[in-house]
């Protein structure tokens, strides 16, 4: 059974759902910005190993609570090497909505007004990490 509540509960059920994808988690407050987890997603589907950034959030009304250095973060690493993501609980939906880092100031003043890469709903265990795997096939 999954828990729902914090974003603290969300990365526990996240990690637990992706056996494929070796998580770290980031927790530093040296360099504001940087997101919460580095993922190494092992795919025999695409034959290679994909590094992706990603940011969780829990929804808040419309908005997802970013912060200014987290916008600054994802619009530069995104622009570089478009490796980086935001993946948000919506608690009242029951779902997990995955964007490109390209849209982090979007997501800050109206999330949903925003098309996301994919939406998975409840039961997430067999649908997040399949969905995962078809959006980072096209990272380069």
């Amino acid at each position: 059974m999954l828990k729902r509540g914090r974003e603290s509960t969300f990365w526990k059920n996240v990690k637990a759902i992706t056996p494929n994808i070796y998580w770290t988690r980031i927790e530093t407050y040296g360099t504001p910005g940087i997101p919460d987890l580095l993922g190494v997603f092992v795919s025999k589907k695409l034959k290679r190993n994909v590094s992706f950034w990603c940011e969780l959030k829990l929804t808040s009304l419309n908005k997802l609570n970013i912060s200014p250095f987290q916008i600054s973060w994802n619009l530069k690493r995104y622009s570089l090497c478009q490796d980086n993501f935001i993946m948000a609980k919506g608690v009242k939906e029951r779902a997990i909505y995955f964007y490109p880092g390209s849209v982090v100031r979007e997501l800050a003043t109206d999330f949903a007004s925003v098309e996301p890469l994919f939406v998975v709903h409840q039961p997430w265990t067999n649908q997040l990490e399949p969905a995962l795997e078809r959006v980072l096939a096209l990272v380069p």
